[in-house]
């Protein structure tokens, strides 16, 4: 019989699952929670210790970016300067090219 503890690991493991395949899919999460059987309000607890723990302290999340031929990374800033860059930059230099923007 499984500890609680690893009971509570297993059900974190499964809704942070739940929340990942979310935000790829793109749907709302009233949606994604009829779809799955998932009580709304228990995803939202879940999505809130998910956010918690992948936000990095200066309020971003870390992203993983996924390169598409031919794609490019495309900053905006005010007065109309954009930047392209490949997609293979580090996320180092594009948080400071980002935060040049503010």
């Amino acid at each position: 019989m499984k500890d609680t503890t690893s009971k509570a690991s297993d059900r974190q493991e499964e809704m942070f699952a739940h929340i990942e395949t979310w935000q790829q899919i793109g749907t709302t999460q009233k949606h994604y929670c009829a779809e799955h059987q998932i009580n709304t309000p228990v995803f939202q607890y879940w999505l809130r210790k998910y956010r918690k723990q992948h936000t990095t302290v200066d309020g971003f999340l870390p992203i993983q970016p996924v390169a598409i031929p031919g794609d490019t990374i495309r900053i905006h800033y005010p007065g109309g300067l954009e930047v392209h860059l490949p997609p293979q930059t580090s996320l180092h230099i594009l948080k400071s090219l980002i935060s040049l923007a503010r």
